[in-house]
């Protein structure tokens, strides 16, 4: 007799993204716009201090909840940006990633049997770790055309005694959409007003276009989570640094706890260079941020050319063209047959099927490239008349 293994429904495969990317790594001749990893090279000072950090040997552990210094400048950067106030030790965890911050809020919010609101499409990790924990994804279905924002009659009708967490991903991965003022402040409200936990994922928040902001409640309710990382805005996806904040402390110190046994600490010379990204990188995310946007402009303006449906670009790095090549994936057709590699949109929830996700971060002739394989699949294969 074999051991058994843990009795949960977690599938046993990795996310469609990792397998989608690592066949794309496999094969270098397919045009690779599957993966949200920035092209761009962290800043200069970010590289500087982690190198020192390692030449001086500071390799040891850390502090499970991050490096004081770490998380002073973090809690000043919030309080700046919020307009509310935190403080370093009692309301803000350092994390390995955001990955990690997600996963040590879930663990420490939710038991067997939980229920967590998951407005679809959605990031796949966030469906898998509810499941890992024994838990349910309720899928919350929402529309094209209302901005993937969902709508409150249907979240209503979703509640059941089990529900305990509901998640905001915004801007969002892989819509790119980002909430509005009054849509965080209902949403909110309505966590409030049934002791459920709103996660609100801002990975993205600091790539956003047209003076755009996103609009956040972390810091204003203790009901409210915020999951930030500099992966995406300073180009750090390897670096694996990210944090949690929140005004509630009790939460923080089950998060602090989940880190602590799961990861011990984040890496001692990479939570160096994080603070480097904050004190001495402050044009960075300036200077990324415009070529960003003249990707996703460019990309956007020739997906619609092509036929597609496509929002113009609000944040993240992420376009979620809706295509008319009826409900199977589109993804498998276009690997082999155009040797362009992109994200089926049904992998992100059911309201995904007939879109595929488009990531604009990686090098500028990759994604001129993999659109013009895609321009020459869709007159090779034009759509059905609808």
């Amino acid at each position: 007799m074999r051991p058994e293994l843990a009795a949960n429904p977690m599938q046993s495969r990795l996310s469609p993204i990792r397998e989608t990317f690592k066949f794309a790594k496999d094969h270098p001749d397919i045009a690779n716009l599957c993966i949200g990893d920035p092209s761009f090279p962290p800043p200069p000072a970010v590289v500087a201090a982690t190198r020192r950090a390692l030449a001086e040997g500071q390799t040891h552990y850390e502090n499970d909840a991050g490096r004081p210094s770490l998380r002073q400048l973090l809690a000043a950067h919030e309080c700046g940006l919020r307009s509310a106030s935190f403080d370093p030790y009692e309301n803000l965890v350092v994390t390995n990633g955001g990955t990690n911050g997600i996963y040590s809020v879930s663990r420490a919010v939710l038991d067997p049997g939980d229920e967590v609101l998951l407005p679809e499409p959605i990031w796949i990790p966030f469906i898998e770790i509810t499941r890992l924990l024994n838990c349910t994804p309720v899928f919350v279905p929402t529309r094209f055309e209302a901005r993937f924002v969902p709508d409150r009659d249907v979240l209503e009708s979703l509640v059941t005694p089990r529900t305990k967490l509901l998640i905001v991903v915004s801007p969002g991965n892989p819509t790119g959409a980002i909430y509005r003022e009054e849509d965080i402040a209902w949403l909110v409200e309505f966590c409030e007003k049934r002791d459920i936990w709103m996660l609100h994922d801002e990975a993205y928040r600091d790539i956003v276009f047209g003076g755009r902001s996103q609009a956040s409640r972390v810091g204003h309710s203790d009901n409210v989570i915020g999951v930030r990382t500099l992966s995406k805005s300073h180009a750090m996806t390897g670096f694996r640094v990210g944090w949690v904040v929140s005004s509630n402390q009790e939460l923080i110190e089950r998060v602090r706890l989940n880190v602590a046994y799961n990861v011990m600490c984040a890496a001692t010379p990479v939570q160096i260079g994080a603070e480097a990204a904050l004190s001495d990188a402050p044009n960075y995310m300036a200077e990324t941020l415009d070529r960003y946007h003249s990707r996703m402009e460019y990309a956007a303006k020739r997906l619609g050319g092509m036929g597609f449906e496509v929002h113009p670009p609000e944040g993240s790095f992420y376009l979620f063209p809706r295509h008319h090549y009826g409900d199977g994936d589109l993804a498998p057709r276009l690997i082999s047959e155009a040797a362009l590699a992109v994200v089926d949109g049904r992998h992100f929830g059911p309201s995904g099927v007939r879109h595929f996700r488009v990531s604009c971060a990686g090098a500028d002739g990759v994604l001129e490239e993999g659109l013009d394989r895609l321009e020459r699949w869709v007159t090779d294969h034009p759509a059905p008349q609808m």
